[in-house]
């Protein structure tokens, strides 16, 4: 073994270039860490309209104007000087922070591994500034005609840096993230314009406005807004307002949740969890609340200084925090509980189908009701809810109870397929399901447990995927088109996966950025969440990873898995045998699309074994 020998180095102070470069390792992580700190740049300068253009995904062009207070020529050329900044002067100034940005290390951290270019002029001022900067190295200042504030223009980040550019993820994907910065900050400051820009075509255009309602229909679409409340509470000096979703309005990511502290946008898992320990006995498995929640506090209660990115928030009195939370939530909950139901579900008549008889087909679509106020839905009764009154949550602890029952008696999820039929179940067989959610049957002599929701999702993706390979993809026609309002992030994963959509069976009028009209739906599933599942489809598309599927494989995959029967939807024999006759079927009808288990099988000798009969 080689022996490395130590070699005595002298102290050195590092190069400021050098220093910067280390720097935007933590304050320019991606495009988008870059765009939030020029927004809050333009924030803090008092802008009352934020243009911003990106090329690329914001790989090759970020641009930021404003209509500000802008930078006489030496302020211009000092703030290109790590730690110059106008928002601190005494280290007391960071017990009780204000502003969005304090450190001064954004714009030379950038300068360094970009091609950086500023205009400014500040008021009382006839001409302006014009700054170039490449690599840290500034070229040109130069005196120039310029609108009054501030416009800050990256190109090509980290062009420089050939290893950090390789990690960066593709446009569409770092344009989602680009978008989900301008979300917040617009959400953040209705009373302030936005144009947001992609490619050189108009994203999004938020006209200025007097509340946080108007803006969250502007920027997350009517129908979102229409299915939240706002909410307004006080207590030790804390105020939380915004707006928070009802029960019965819900996603399937977590992507519609933001929390704000004093306007900052931030990410708290203790806050986040406490929101969501209020909505888990009135919403299954997979869905999350929405809302878009401020808390505004005393600054001097708060570390906003602990994260290169400001992302990160240490609060003084963290319980004080999520108890403002869960009293300023829970009033709308309480008003909104869902009614306990008892009793077999009956289809509701469906005004999006077309024809009796094929809503008489729709199978398991129509389990999931229809949201409230649809015309002729059934009440929107969350089926479960009166066993998650009296069991504290049954629906979501019996997936872990499952899962710890097949862990003791020894059969998690089968390394090989189990040896079980291809064919239909007996005639006779007795099944039953435990926790709306596994199906129970004997099988050869075994207990055969089937996670109805997985196996929905396997039996959707084969029909789906055949249909398309076959070239005989079957759509179902809409009698009234519906109209589905899209979130940027939304928007940007039916652009980027348009294509796929069409291929599964979806018919779409694009009839804005921001919104389309579906005319048809997929046949495979003929679910009667029409306008929910695409919102889902969408939602899940938006999400990174997804390693093991691509293209349209992934696109089948979830669109089988929000179409799917879910758990704690009620099933009653004839379905449950269905169900279990198709999922073996299949060609892999032991796991699902994404690799979970649908079947878990208990040998009759190891039942005997467990009870001390052998």
């Amino acid at each position: 073994m080689t022996r490395v020998e130590s070699t005595r180095r002298p102290v050195r102070v590092l190069p400021e270039q050098v220093a910067n470069r280390i720097a935007a390792g933590e304050v320019a992580e991606r495009p988008a860490s870059v765009l939030k700190e020029l927004i809050e740049n333009s924030l803090d300068a008092g802008a009352r309209r934020v243009e911003i253009a990106l090329e690329g995904g914001g790989r090759e062009s970020i641009a930021v104007r404003d209509d500000g207070c802008g930078m006489t020529r030496d302020d211009a050329v000092l703030a290109l000087r790590r730690h110059a900044t106008s928002k601190i002067v005494h280290a007391a100034d960071l017990d009780a922070i204000r502003t969005m940005g304090f450190r001064g290390e954004a714009i030379p951290s950038v300068a360094s591994v970009s091609k950086l270019e500023i205009i400014t002029r500040p008021s009382g001022s006839t001409t302006g500034t014009r700054i170039v900067v490449d690599a840290g190295r500034t070229r040109e200042v130069a005196e120039t005609g310029a609108p009054l504030g501030t416009q800050v223009r990256v190109r090509t980040l980290f062009y420089n840096v050939p290893a950090r550019r390789r990690f960066l993820r593709s446009a569409q994907a770092e344009l989602r993230h680009c978008s989900e910065a301008v979300t917040r900050a617009a959400l953040m400051h209705p009373e302030i314009a936005f144009i947001y820009l992609v490619d050189g075509r108009r994203r999004a255009h938020y006209d200025a406005c007097d509340s946080l309602e108007a803006r969250i229909a502007a920027v997350l679409g009517k129908s979102l807004a229409k299915g939240m409340s706002p909410v307004h509470h006080q207590e030790s000096g804390i105020t939380v307002r915004g707006m928070a979703g009802r029960p019965e309005t819900y996603r399937s990511t977590r992507g519609q949740q933001m929390l704000f502290v004093n306007r900052r946008p931030i990410q708290h898992r203790g806050l986040s969890g406490a929101l969501f320990a209020l909505y888990r006995n009135q919403l299954r498995t997979g869905q999350f609340p929405v809302y878009v929640l401020s808390i505004e506090i005393d600054p001097a209660t708060i570390d906003v200084n602990i994260h290169p990115s400001k992302a990160e928030v240490r609060f003084r009195d963290q319980q004080g925090a999520a108890r403002a939370l869960r009293h300023a939530v829970a009033p709308l909950l309480r008003d909104a509980r869902v009614t306990p139901h008892w009793g077999p579900v009956t289809p509701p008549r469906d005004p999006v189908f077309d024809g009796g008889a094929q809503q008489r087909e729709l199978g398991w679509g129509w389990r999931a009701l229809a949201p409230r106020g649809m015309p002729g839905a059934a009440p929107a009764v969350r089926e479960g809810a009166a066993f998650d009154a009296a069991a504290g949550g049954i629906a979501e602890r019996a997936a872990a109870l499952g899962a710890e029952m097949a862990g003791e008696l020894g059969v998690n999820a089968p390394a090989t397929e189990p040896d079980l039929p291809g064919e239909p179940l007996p005639a006779g067989s007795s099944l039953w399901q435990f926790a709306r959610t596994y199906i129970f049957t004997q099988l050869k002599g075994d207990l055969v447990m089937v996670d109805q929701h997985t196996a929905h999702e396997r039996v959707l993706y084969e029909r789906t995927m055949a249909a398309i390979l076959s070239g005989d993809v079957a759509s179902q026609r809409v009698l009234f088109p519906v109209v589905v309002e899209l979130d940027p992030a939304e928007a940007e994963a039916l652009g980027a996966h348009r294509a796929e959509i069409l291929r599964v069976g979806y018919e779409i009028d694009q009839q804005a950025v921001d919104r389309v009209a579906l005319l048809g739906v997929p046949a495979v599933g003929r679910d009667a969440r029409a306008s929910q599942v695409f919102h889902d489809l969408l939602g899940a598309l938006a999400e990174t990873g997804e390693a093991k599927l691509h293209g349209i494989e992934r696109v089948a995959a979830t669109f089988a898995c929000k179409a799917a029967v879910k758990a704690g939807d009620p099933l009653n024999e004839p379905e449950m045998a269905q169900l279990v006759d198709e999922v073996f079927a299949t060609e892999q009808p032991f796991y699902c699309p994404h690799g979970r288990p649908t079947v878990v099988r208990v040998a009759l000798n190891e039942i005997e074994r467990r009870f001390g009969r052998i």
